[in-house]
């Protein structure tokens, strides 16, 4: 059987997290990954969460991202006050050129109902709608130039991944789902082809020049902890303890932790990648092991097992 291996790369935190702190302000420097950085000019943007505006909603924290030049990156409101954050209601992101980028509304972490994307250029993007049970339906693609190229779910789209819209795949939508053959580019060499039966996706590769395999086929319904990963990371965050010993010795880091998510949706073969030392690499198993099953990941409709590497950080906070 196919196994694929899906490396997603999670910075997760503990209480002691690497943002500062000023009466009820929680400010700090990212990168577009979600890892914390120390300084300003190593980051991708500055986050700010502020309390919740009582007139508005008392249980909802106001969350501020910044480009370096402090044009406004996000706007939205979220559950909690820590990284991850837990988005809910309202959010609007914008381009660093200020136009804007995203319009959608969370519910609990999760995307809900229509996501509306741009082109850095301003034009209309794509509309996506997102339900609760985790399905979307594909309901507008445009290209740069505005025109439609998908309409009420039927036509063609075009999947960018990233916000630079370089690397893409494309193809045929019916009925807001993918069908049958998408191609796309990546780094200008890789060409990629994915095949789909009613957005059920069945068989994808990736290819050189020459159209040499240079990829294994991987599943697009890759491996998810219940609720997602923000669910995952808060699960995490809220039963990591930093040993006392790494705490008097001043030792901080990533551990990097691999774990193997079964086809019952169990975790297996979980060990360290990367060290870190003084009791951190330990304290990182130790919480992955409490983790209740994940939905396993699926290749044509059936169970697959599926290989995670994530990153844990210990950081120290500092006055």
């Amino acid at each position: 059987m196919l196994k694929p291996i899906l490396i997603f790369t999670l910075t997760l935190v503990s209480c002691n997290i690497a943002l500062a702190q000023k009466i009820d302000t929680v400010f700090g420097y990212l990168k577009k990954s979600g890892e914390i950085v120390s300084t300003r000019d190593s980051a991708d943007y500055m986050l700010l969460i502020l309390p919740p505006d009582t007139n508005v909603d008392k249980n909802l924290f106001r969350i501020t991202e910044l480009y370096p030049d402090n044009r406004i990156r996000l706007l939205g409101t979220a559950i909690n006050n820590q990284v991850p954050l837990m988005f809910h209601g309202n959010q609007i992101m914008f381009f660093s050129n200020g136009h804007k980028m995203r319009i959608s509304s969370y519910v609990n972490g999760q995307l809900a109902g229509d996501a509306v994307d741009y082109y850095p250029n301003g034009k209309l993007y794509r509309i996506t709608t997102y339900f609760q049970n985790r399905k979307k339906f594909l309901k507008q693609c445009n290209d740069s130039t505005g025109l439609i190229l998908t309409q009420n779910g039927n036509g063609k789209w075009i999947a960018y991944f990233a916000e630079e819209f370089h690397d893409y795949i494309g193809g045929k939508v019916e009925n807001g789902v993918e069908e049958g053959e998408w191609r796309g580019k990546m780094n200008d060499s890789i060409n990629l082809i994915q095949v789909y039966k009613k957005g059920q996706l069945i068989s994808a590769s990736a290819l050189d020049k020459s159209g040499k395999k240079v990829g294994p086929a991987i599943a697009m319904e890759e491996p998810i902890f219940p609720g997602g990963l923000d669910a995952f990371g808060k699960f995490v965050s809220s039963r990591l303890n930093y040993p006392i010993s790494a705490k008097e010795s001043n030792i901080q880091g990533r551990v990097l932790i691999t774990f193997i998510v079964e086809t019952d949706g169990s975790l297996s073969d979980i060990k360290v990648a990367r060290s870190v030392g003084g009791g951190l690499d330990e304290e990182a198993i130790r919480v992955i092991k409490l983790s209740p099953r994940w939905i396993p990941g699926k290749v044509g409709g059936k169970p697959i097992r599926a290989q995670y590497v994530v990153p844990v950080s210990f950081t120290l906070k500092t006055n």
